[in-house]
């Protein structure tokens, strides 16, 4: 039990009083304050007028090679013999 004023007991729990002062608590950044963002191109990736990684000269999705890695451990010889379009280079 925590100590109110005048000298008596609350129980009231000190972690939702503390979560309702940080809840009144207000951060802003000013308007002027702007945070630019990293550029970051890779060669054989382009992206698409939707906003999609692809393979350069290809429809292929960066996404789907990135999975056959990922999820069925596949190399990169197995990559392109699931994706004969593409070069070594390109995978």
């Amino acid at each position: 039990m925590i100590a109110a004023r005048g000298g008596r007991e609350s129980t009231a729990n000190p972690l939702l009083t503390l979560g309702r002062i940080w809840a009144g608590m207000r951060l802003a950044l000013p308007a002027s304050r702007t945070f630019p963002m990293a550029t970051v191109s890779y060669p054989r990736i382009e992206i698409a007028a939707d906003g999609k990684a692809l393979v350069e000269g290809t429809r292929t999705k960066v996404v789907e090679i990135a999975l056959d890695r990922l999820a069925h451990h596949r190399g990169a010889e197995e990559i392109q013999r699931q994706h004969p379009h593409l070069t070594l280079a390109q995978i």
